[in-house]
């Protein structure tokens, strides 16, 4: 008989090995025992990610379609989209969890996050000191302070998918903004009222649409996945768009956000070429930046006629009372409102009320009385929640650009556009109407979810995993390095070069077989 090739203990034979590993690879396994029923791993954890991809899905709605996306309501305003996918993937999330319970599966233990608790208080209180006789304005009221707790959902559907997935699907988003947006600005597409949507689709909002322009700008220059010409393309689309939307307030923001992105990554960091690198790049940016804010200040005739030629929807929010200081006027009136008394002082007016009104402070902003908002969430959370509650939220805010701040010190590209998102999206916020709008408090969410990403979520030595599909070297032995397809990131080696191979494993030396004794002719005797 054959002697069996000798393996070591808990390793399977070579045949069986390679099976294994080619099986591995295809990524699904054969399903034995209760995964039989369950379906093969891959499914199951397909299944397992929608809650996470309705989340997220959710949150890019504003991100790819902008302020007219986030009033997208299949039920004609009760509800919008965007709201709706969220509360789904959580819902679906909890009901997935408690299944599994039931059915006695070994669970990490559940926690709620101490941010998530702070917030809810702060909304109860809120709750409390409010009045209850227009559900539609306690709502209105309410959920920009919730989604300031729904930040751990976020985090956790993002760490779900993938930080490579989540920053993909963030970087799409970006470009379809671009892409409608560079349209809707050269005159292309104008906007248009459909049904289910509450404002005109393509309507602009010149600052958040900038400061989404300077997100497109970092996504593109930060995740080498993507082709070269795309990214060339995406990036001056986005300072195309930069320099048509005509907004300070946004292109500080956008500026702002460039800033934090190129301080978490340090591309130059250790190089010995940066002091120059630096320099150049404030020659040549420094300038531009510069004459872009003085063209917006005081536009010279080529620019009104520009202007002219070029619709822009700006001037159809924009008044002569959204003035900074027709706003300083509106938050004196509100903080001398809320000192009336102590308890409104301490604990605000409550969800459902109207100080914007009641105040007088109306009157200085855009003058419309459906405005509930102060035009600075500092401001309004003041008149809402009172001094308590608007400390609490900021605590919290504090608290996620310090975790923010902690997991930037290893350059990664999630965390940073998320940190640079954070930033922009707050500077925006302290003398405007961002965070106290669904588009606002969304992206936001958006951005603090990436900038989560502890380490230990980040794959690979940019967060996104593998290497680039393709060089941007033209020469021979550049570009035969690389494999020019989507799903080639692995280089290999030159044609001049050998690739360096895993020595195979050495089979154990196997004993022949014994001759088998020859049979006796007829009538004769064996030899």
């Amino acid at each position: 008989m054959m002697e069996r090739t000798a393996t070591a203990p808990g390793q399977l034979p070579p045949r069986l090995r390679e099976r294994a590993q080619s099986r591995w690879a295809r990524g699904w396994t054969e399903p034995a025992g209760d995964d039989a029923r369950a379906g093969s791993g891959a499914a199951r954890a397909a299944r397992a990610d929608w809650p996470a991809m309705l989340i997220v899905l959710g949150l890019l709605v504003p991100v790819a379609f902008g302020r007219w996306g986030s009033y997208i309501s299949p039920a004609n305003g009760l509800v919008y989209l965007s709201d709706l996918l969220v509360v789904g993937g959580i819902a679906a999330a909890v009901l997935e969890s408690l299944i599994r319970r039931g059915r006695g599966e070994r669970r990490a233990r559940a926690h709620v996050p101490m941010l998530l608790v702070a917030v809810l208080a702060v909304c109860v209180m809120g709750l409390a000191r409010g009045t209850l006789d227009a559900p539609e304005l306690v709502i209105r009221d309410l959920v920009p302070i919730l989604y300031l707790g729904l930040v751990p959902a976020g985090a956790w559907a993002v760490r779900k998918l993938g930080a490579p997935r989540a920053f993909l699907w963030v970087r799409r988003a970006l470009a379809v903004h671009t892409t409608w947006l560079l349209g809707a600005l050269a005159g292309v597409l104008p906007t248009i009222a459909m049904p289910f949507v509450g404002i005109p689709v393509f309507s602009l909002r010149n600052d958040f649409d900038m400061l989404l322009c300077g997100a497109a700008i970092a996504a593109f220059a930060l995740d080498r996945r993507a082709r070269p010409w795309l990214r060339v393309a995406m990036i001056g689309a986005s300072v195309t768009a930069l320099a048509l939307a005509g907004s300070r307030a946004g292109l500080i923001s956008a500026v702002v956000l460039l800033v934090v992105v190129v301080a978490v990554i340090r591309p130059l960091k250790g190089s010995p070429y940066a002091p120059l690198a630096i320099g150049v790049a404030l020659i040549g940016v420094v300038p531009l930046i510069a004459s872009i804010a003085a063209i917006l200040a005081s536009p010279p005739t080529w620019a009104a006629a520009l202007n002219r030629l070029i619709p822009n929807d700006s001037d159809a929010y924009a008044s002569a009372l959204n003035t900074w200081d027709a706003r300083l006027e509106a938050w004196g009136l509100l903080i001398e409102h809320a000192q009336l008394t102590t308890t409104r002082w301490l604990f605000g007016s409550g969800f459902g009320s109207s100080p914007v009104i009641d105040s007088g402070a109306i009157a200085h902003l855009s003058g419309d009385p459906s405005v509930r908002a102060a035009h600075s969430f500092v401001v309004t959370w003041l008149a809402y929640v009172g001094v308590v509650g608007t400390a609490v939220l900021l605590g919290v805010l504090v608290t996620l650009f310090v975790l923010g701040i902690r997991n930037a010190r290893r350059p990664s590209a999630p965390v940073a556009l998320g940190l640079g998102l954070m930033t922009g999206l707050t500077l925006a916020a302290v003398a405007g109407v961002i965070l106290e709008s669904p588009f606002g408090y969304q992206t936001f969410v958006v951005g603090a979810s990436l900038a989560l990403l502890r380490p230990e979520h980040l794959p690979g030595p940019s967060g996104l995993g593998d290497e680039p599909p393709a060089t941007w070297s033209l020469r021979p032995e550049g570009l035969s390095r690389w494999r020019i397809g989507p799903a080639s990131v692995e280089p290999h080696a030159a044609p001049d070069e050998e690739a360096p191979t895993e020595a195979a494993p050495t089979p154990a030396p196997v004993a022949a077989p014994a001759p088998a004794p020859r049979r006796p002719r007829r009538g004769g005797t064996a030899p």
